[in-house]
């Protein structure tokens, strides 16, 4: 019986801390962005950003905005995906492809997504195209090393 109510006793205490941790960040948010420590074009209110939430929710802005980023997601990971699985599997196959590939791959797969963007936007914009290579780039290492 006592191992059940300190079960019981755990698990309650645990869920507490995980909803206190959450509301102890948004308090502590609203109370330094109302008491002026934070200015308010930098980071708006809780308060406020629930509104715009509530507006975009109503006017079905946000559900455009998702629609658009599922859309990037799906497209660029098909791409990234599908090209390490290939590359991968072409390099876990052959020994040859390996020591031909793996150089650039061990050059290149530690540069940050950050790094990319300039050449990113050089070379394909800033619309749609930049935005799937993104995440194709993101989702191709993790697939090849995985391979």
């Amino acid at each position: 019986m006592k191992k059940k109510n300190n079960n019981a006793q755990r698990q309650c205490i645990s869920v507490i801390l995980r909803v206190a941790a959450p509301l102890l960040v948004i308090v502590t948010w609203y109370y330094a962005v109302t008491g002026g420590k934070i200015n308010q074009a930098l980071l708006p209110s809780p308060q406020r950003v629930f509104e715009t939430l509530v507006t975009m929710l109503q006017d079905g802005k946000l559900a455009e905005g998702l629609l658009v980023s599922a859309k990037r997601v799906l497209i660029g990971f098909s791409i990234g995906a599908a090209l390490g699985l290939v590359i991968g599997t072409f390099m876990g196959l052959s020994k040859y492809i390996n020591s031909f590939l793996g150089s650039i791959v061990g050059i290149l797969r530690p540069i940050p997504m950050i790094a990319w963007m300039p050449l990113l936007i050089l070379w394909f914009g800033i619309a749609e195209k930049s935005k799937y290579v993104v995440i194709a780039i993101g989702t191709f290492w993790s697939v090849l090393l995985n391979t």
